[in-house]
């Protein structure tokens, strides 16, 4: 096959891919092509499987000989099941879920929009070839394949793709292969009313129809496979307050808009044949349960990213064909553009902007604590509440612009709940009513506290709720509360001055509840001097010659565990190689380390630590890192976890394949099959399995089954005022417009203007970012903003007013302090001007390349 064929074949799988996992397609088209030899290699022609993908598929599986290699670098050969999937559709789509969904590969490899990065952070795991990035990159480079990720970033769908042809059940009743994330199939059988498969010209738009019935989804799917009394009416998908079920395959047509002739959106022609079909069920009148729009507008955006269909494409039935559907909720247009706005969410950022995964009802394993409460911090409520009366008085309310928050600045109520918890707690508990009812865990008005979340209805022609405020004292229905109201913004009132209490829900502990009333601290430990701690790293991070400032001497993978060897101001000092690259780098005692660190308190452990430190340079990770895991160990000599052995393997001097082996006891020394041994660090893919000795063995996931467990985590308390940094992404962002770009009547400078989540720094912070890889990029920008386009952690947006600025500063990671704050709108439009600003307190320390 030819490569243009073999791409072509592809495109618009790889653009869906974009859409769905943030995979790009220039990295999915690229491994495609190696893993499959160009679509030619005997595992793809007999199984369709494009990526290598081992296991099985819906229970299809195929027997194959393949090549592996060691930790050091060997070829050898094995026999392994291989995955058979229907059609090559099916497999581009398995490749990119599972590498969303496997836990193997770091979130940052999905945050950036560079094939380099990306391929880079994937490779790491996905092969055990040690130039696979690099050759997956030249493919792409060879044929232009970064177009793609381009076009695709610009909206572009790269031609027509059917996840209903991914190989789901094709006819009849029983379970599809579960190939949608909000909705299960469960086809019904194929008859001239409720499935008469109309051909699909193209997918045009969604139509939601109300559907009067007291029958849950089920049960109402099974009178839809009866034929639905002789009714033309079907549905793609079925929607109740518990669940979201898929009657018809989305790529057929079936009869349910065209039911007076009249066909009232232009360009459209038969609805039957250009849309969806979701049957909402529902028996209230004029209003739909909480519940139920949640799981519609789950299934409405994952419908509308599949197919790239705008928001504004989703219509009510009576808006396509005429027909007045009885009591139905969308005739209420404040609703139904509620609605709308929330399913664009949902569609652009992902489900958590409704289902919020860091909460629930204490079943999720989502980044909440098993109660489905927010883990405590030292007087957690106590400092919640303290930051939210701060605000009394000094913001107004506007929906418009409700991530303005600053000192005269604007929020709305669910913006300014979400904002003071996640400043305090680091927990972000959903951006809208909606998902903030579904946080923590329920209990009655009459019970409420402080701390809890208060909820009002009807306080605007919206589903409920409309309205939500912090609990700072009292109990029940006249207990204090802060809120941000639209006359007084934000203001301290009684409960039940507000008609329409709706619903309570308690996000922290009795114990910090208790703390909170009684000055003892519930509190989740923090960084001490005198602690043992291990550190894990989350995503790829940089470590530093110093504990501030210094420069990069180390990128450190995601995956690897350190023991902590100092706690310095800024950083925590790591016992590790940096590799031979530095050898000639500054010059650090290695009894230095010794001495401070807890993990050397023998002699032995003395001497590995200086062995650990022999690369003669120190290795420094900042505290604040939104890339690291701090956890507490009992004992110096506490392992960090344990490595089951799969493969005999050997037990080397260094964390490295060219690691001489150890010669113990007149042998080399080996592990044997299903040995458990203790790890005390991990670097580099290996781990170390002595508390006393140099000893390390692979970690390759052919060679042993690896369980961290590090459960005592800690926190730590980034000061900006005390000059310290914090290190996290840095991401350009491009605000393409024909008006200019203002913020409080001042045109913003591109790249000197920045938007940042509110618990990292308020509006008109004056900060440095600093890129350790490319000094060229770093600057000096004024945040002045907190609506992020991104969702994952800390991050920082630098506004950019066209493309290719924003292509080229892609995605960093950097340094970030505080210079200073400026005021706004004055002392921002003297920055962007380049005039002197006016005298103010410099912070100082904690900035590099100075």
């Amino acid at each position: 096959m030819t490569p243009a064929n073999f791409f072509g074949k592809l495109k618009a799988g790889a653009y869906y891919n974009w859409r769905t996992y943030r995979v790009l397609p220039s990295v999915c088209a690229a491994q495609a092509a190696i893993e499959s030899g160009w679509g030619e290699s005997g595992l793809t022609k007999s199984a369709n499987n494009l990526f290598g993908m081992k296991g099985s598929y819906n229970g299809a599986s195929v027997t194959m000989r393949t090549a592996e290699y060691t930790a050091g670098g060997s070829l050898y050969y094995i026999n392994a099941a291989f995955r058979k999937y229907p059609n090559w559709n099916a497999s581009v789509v398995d490749y990119a879920n599972n590498l969303r969904k496997s836990g193997y590969y770091p979130a940052s490899a999905f945050a950036t929009q560079s094939y380099r990065t990306q391929i880079t952070l994937i490779g790491r795991v996905y092969a055990t070839s040690p130039s696979y990035a690099a050759d997956v990159i030249k493919m792409i480079e060879t044929y232009g394949l970064d177009k793609w990720d381009k076009d695709a970033i610009a909206g572009g769908t790269g031609g027509t793709f059917d996840p209903s042809e991914l190989g789901g059940s094709g006819g009849g009743s029983g379970s599809g292969d579960g190939q949608y994330k909000t909705f299960q199939e469960d086809y019904i059988k194929e008859n001239s009313t409720t499935r008469p498969k109309l051909k699909l010209s193209s997918i045009k738009g969604i139509v939601i129809h109300e559907i009067q019935t007291n029958a849950t989804a089920a049960a109402f799917r099974n009178t839809l496979n009866s034929g639905y009394q002789g009714k033309k009416m079907g549905f793609h998908v079925i929607v109740d307050k518990s669940s979201a079920i898929a009657t018809v395959p989305l790529n057929e047509g079936v009869y349910h808009a065209d039911r007076t002739g009249q066909r009232l959106v232009t360009g459209l022609g038969n609805p039957n044949n250009a849309t969806i079909s979701i049957g909402v069920i529902n028996t209230n009148v004029n209003e739909i349960p909480t519940s139920t729009l949640q799981n519609l507008t789950l299934v409405a955006a994952e419908i509308a990213r599949i197919y790239n269909l705008p928001t504004k494409n989703i219509w009510p039935a009576y808006l396509v064909d005429g027909v007045i559907e009885p009591q139905a909720w969308y005739y209420n247009a404040i609703a139904y553009s509620s609605f709308l706005a929330v399913t664009e969410a949902v569609k652009v950022g992902g489900e958590d902007a409704i289902t919020n995964p860091d909460y629930g009802d204490g079943s999720s394993s989502g980044g909440g604590s098993s109660s489905g409460l927010i883990p405590g911090g030292e007087g957690v409520i106590k400092d919640v509440i303290k930051e939210a009366v701060s605000w009394e008085g000094k913001l107004k309310y506007s929906m418009e612009r409700r991530y303005e928050i600053y000192p005269g600045g604007y929020a709305d109520c669910s913006s300014f709940t979400q904002y003071v918890v996640r400043k305090v707690t680091k927990r972000d508990i959903g951006a809208n009513t909606w998902a903030q009812v579904a946080s923590g865990k329920s209990v009655s008005i009459s019970q409420m506290r402080a701390g809890d979340l208060v909820f009002w209805e009807k306080t605007y022609n919206a589903p409920p709720p409309t309205h939500v405020g912090l609990v700072i004292s009292g109990q029940g229905p006249t207990a204090k509360v802060v809120h941000c109201g639209t006359s007084a913004g934000v203001a301290i009132i009684t409960a039940n001055q507000i008609p329409g209490l709706y619903a309570a829900r308690r996000i922290f502990s009795d114990a910090d509840y208790n703390a909170s009333q009684n000055n003892n601290n519930a509190s989740k430990p923090t960084v001490s001097t005198k602690g043992t701690y291990a550190l894990a790293i989350t995503g790829a991070t940089n470590a530093y010659s110093q504990d501030i400032g210094g420069y990069s001497v180390k990128r450190l993978p995601t995956g690897e565990v350190y023991r902590v060897a100092e706690v310095g101001t800024n950083s925590l000092k790591i016992v590790g190689k940096v590799g031979v690259a530095m050898q000639n780098a500054k010059s650090v005692s290695a009894q230095a380390i010794s001495d401070a660190t807890p993990f050397s308190v023998t002699a032995a452990q003395s001497s590995l630590v200086a062995d650990l430190a022999d690369d003669g340079v120190e290795m420094w990770v900042p505290m604040h890192s939104t890339s690291i895991q701090i956890a507490e160990l009992p004992t110096v000599d506490a392992s960090i976890g344990t490595a089951r052995i799969k493969i005999p393997v050997k037990v080397l001097d260094g964390p490295s394949a060219m690691s001489k082996q150890i010669y113990e006891g007149g042998k080399n020394k080996t592990y044997a099959i299903d040995q458990v041994v203790p790890i005390y660090a991990i670097e580099n893919r290996f781990g170390l399995v002595s508390p006393t000795k140099d000893e390390w063995i692979t970690l390759a996931s052919a060679y042993a089954e690896v369980s961290v467990e590090l459960e005592t985590l800690v926190t730590t308390e980034v000061d900006f005022s005390k000059g310290q940094t914090i290190e996290t992404q840095v991401i350009g962002r491009a605000i393409v417009s024909d008006e200019p770009f203002q913020a409080e009547g001042v045109i913003m400078k591109s790249g000197a203007a920045a938007f940042a989540h509110p618990d990292l720094l308020p509006i008109g912070s004056l900060i440095k970012i600093e890129i350790p890889t490319n000094p060229d990029l770093n600057r000096e920008v004024v945040v002045v903003s907190n609506n992020l386009e991104t969702t994952n952690g800390n991050n920082i947006e630098i506004y950019f007013d066209n493309e290719l600025d924003k292509y080229n500063f892609g995605t960093r990671n950097a340094l970030v302090s505080l210079v200073r704050q400026v005021e706004i709108p004055d002392e921002l439009d003297k920055f962007f001007n380049g005039d002197e600003l006016s005298p103010g307190a410099d912070v100082g320390g904690g900035i590099i390349f100075e």
